[in-house]
């Protein structure tokens, strides 16, 4: 009967014994998890340094400006591929007319004009434009253009940080002149702001001289360094 007792208390040791021992082994795995589950702040952490540098850097980028003006419906827009130009670089733009006025309009052109097709004429206070819009066919002439409601019309132009043309060389009473329009390259624009302006001229009647005429006029400026 003795043996018995002792028996059962040996049995009873192993399995408080035995329970322990899973128990802890439970904590450790959990323990082990907890750890692994605690890197990932950091890792969320390192990803959002790196997007927030990306975006730092981008906005140190010499990015485009975009100048717009809506006049009822009738909008004028200019976009620059940049802000800031060094000298000698060419100054890319991008003119804008679009008719939401809910109603047609007539384009009004004093001098030249195409004629037939819209034309805009961007201009800077004293940067030329280079190479000049001269492929266009154009009449001396007071001019109408019908421009419809929703049409919308859009010109790339080129300007250079040089304030003239090439007019040539002059040299024992003769003088040269050059075969192609370039731009004086000794006679380069100040650093600073230079400011331009898009204008255009609506007639409210198509059959000029009847009707009023309009002006639309939009600034713009890019900075030479």
């Amino acid at each position: 009967m003795k043996r018995l007792f002792v028996v059962l208390l040996i049995s009873l040791a192993l399995l408080a014994f035995c329970s322990c021992s899973g128990q802890n082994t439970a904590r450790g795995l959990s323990y082990s998890s907890d750890d692994s589950q605690n890197l990932n702040p950091e890792t969320t952490n390192s990803d959002l340094t790196e997007s927030v540098s990306s975006n730092s850097e981008t906005g140190d980028e010499n990015n485009g400006q975009s100048f717009t003006k809506d006049f009822d419906g009738v909008i004028l827009t200019i976009i620059t591929d940049k802000s800031t130009y060094v000298a000698g670089e060419p100054i890319t733009m991008t003119a804008t007319l679009e008719n939401k006025s809910g109603k047609d309009i007539n384009l009004f052109y004093g001098a030249a004009t195409t004629g037939d097709s819209a034309e805009l004429m961007p201009r800077f206070e004293d940067l030329i434009e280079y190479p000049i819009r001269g492929d266009l066919g154009r009449d001396d002439v007071i001019t109408t253009i019908p421009f419809m409601q929703g049409e919308k019309c859009v010109q790339e132009f080129t300007f250079q940080t040089y304030t003239d043309y090439f007019q040539g060389t002059s040299e024992n009473g003769y003088i040269t002149i050059p075969a192609e329009v370039l731009p004086d390259y000794n006679k380069l624009a100040e650093p600073g702001v230079h400011s331009g302006k898009l204008c255009v001229q609506t007639c409210s009647d198509v059959n000029y001289p009847y009707g009023v005429i309009t002006d639309y006029s939009l600034d713009f400026s890019i900075t030479l360094i």
